[in-house]
């Protein structure tokens, strides 16, 4: 019953059947699908969503500062972001760098480390996985993975 859907079942739902019958999906498309599928039940959802929304602009902002090379503070050659991540148990507030504490400073390293190493082992799982597809793809362009795994299926079954 769709009156139980919870948010992210609605937008599951919606982002499963896009990607299952479309080749390229956006973002977009998937909230265009569930306001037109649940049109109750998202208009239901409509405050908290501008609360959510704010705060994820708001996150997006605070980690943009807490990265970016570009809104360097300047203080005498020290190569700090504006702001800097600290990561709290689950949470993570944000503190300028020229008002940080030490364990703070640290905590900002830590958390560039943690996503540096996490970025590293993602990168070299996509490129596993794109060095495995490379000899059945690289010379069929229009060919899709999964056409790629079955071609790969095939042979090790024939092997």
């Amino acid at each position: 019953m769709t009156d139980e859907l919870t948010l992210p079942a609605m937008l599951r739902s919606c982002a499963d059947s896009l990607l299952e019958n479309e080749h390229e999906v956006r973002p977009s498309d998937v909230v265009e699908c569930a306001l037109a599928r649940y049109p109750d039940q998202m208009e239901s959802h409509r405050d908290r969503l501008i609360y959510q929304a704010a705060q994820h602009i708001v996150k997006a902002m605070l980690r943009h500062e807490s990265e970016s090379a570009d809104d360097q503070m300047q203080l005498d050659g020290l190569a700090f972001p504006r702001a800097i991540a600290v990561r709290s148990n689950a949470d993570v507030y944000y503190v300028r760098a020229d008002k940080a504490v030490f364990h703070e400073v640290e905590a900002g390293y830590d958390e560039r480390v943690r996503n540096v190493t996490s970025a590293i082992a993602k990168r070299d799982a996509y490129e596993a996985g794109m060095e495995r597809l490379r000899p059945i793809m690289a010379d069929h362009p229009e060919m899709t993975v999964a056409e790629a795994l079955d071609i790969e299926r095939a042979a090790l079954t024939a092997a």
